[in-house]
């Protein structure tokens, strides 16, 4: 949560121009609060005023050096622009901020591996397993940024999906799309065309990136049988 005890992320507000103005007014009244920079950011985030967010950020985190929060969003806001580079730099310094969370360590290993610092990507990947052995979401996400490296390691990308699977029990879709990915590169194509299928025509929800990325990897598989 930011300072105002709302959450961070995904707001509702009763009004967008009231928002706006008691956002500017408290910084007119308390200029050298990080917290009202940061919440105008994140107003503007929403309304995909893209660089004044970015400023207001950036203002938030001059203010508050300490805090990761303006970081994040500022990752956040630049890979939306396609700004990679910039969005792992940011991602960096959050994590200078937060050198115990997990979220960070992963945050930076998948901006890395997209941008092709495939070994910056690996160590941050294997960090986030060690602080957080038990979550399922660092064991996915270690095995997409193995997927990614120049050279696969195959087996050691699907141990890492299979326990990524196993701890979310097969209730996390990005997780299941990535388990049928690691099949698939250890020449278990069978296995990974009735895994996606099976997600595809469940009953659960799959949100629409993953349902995407599915579909594709789904035509890829039939495509080369």
């Amino acid at each position: 949560r930011c300072s105002c005890g709302r959450p961070v992320d995904g707001y509702v507000y009763a009004g967008v121009d009231e928002a706006r103005e008691a956002f500017v007014r408290a910084i007119a009244e308390a200029p050298l609060q990080w917290s009202g920079h940061f919440n105008l950011g994140l107003l503007q985030r929403d309304a995909r005023e893209d660089e004044a967010a970015l400023a207001s950020f950036a203002r938030a985190a001059e203010l508050a050096p300490t805090q990761p929060e303006p970081h994040v969003f500022a990752a956040r806001v630049l890979r939306r622009l396609e700004r990679g580079t910039e969005a792992v730099f940011e991602d960096l310094r959050a994590l200078q901020c937060a050198p115990r969370d997990w979220r960070q360590w992963v945050a930076v290993g998948i901006g890395a591996s997209e941008i092709g610092l495939h070994d910056v990507a690996l160590v941050h990947a294997v960090r986030a397993t060690e602080l957080a052995p038990e979550n399922p979401t660092v064991w996915s996400r270690f095995a997409e940024v193995l997927l990614a490296m120049p050279r696969v390691d195959a087996a050691r990308a699907l141990a890492a999906a299979n326990q990524g699977d196993l701890l979310a029990k097969g209730a996390d879709p990005r997780g299941t799309w990535l388990l049928a990915r690691a099949e698939a590169a250890n020449g278990e194509a069978a296995a990974a065309i009735a895994r996606l299928e099976a997600l595809l025509a469940g009953t659960r929800e799959v949100p629409a990136a993953v349902r995407r990325l599915a579909e594709a990897e789904l035509e890829r598989l039939r495509a080369a049988k």
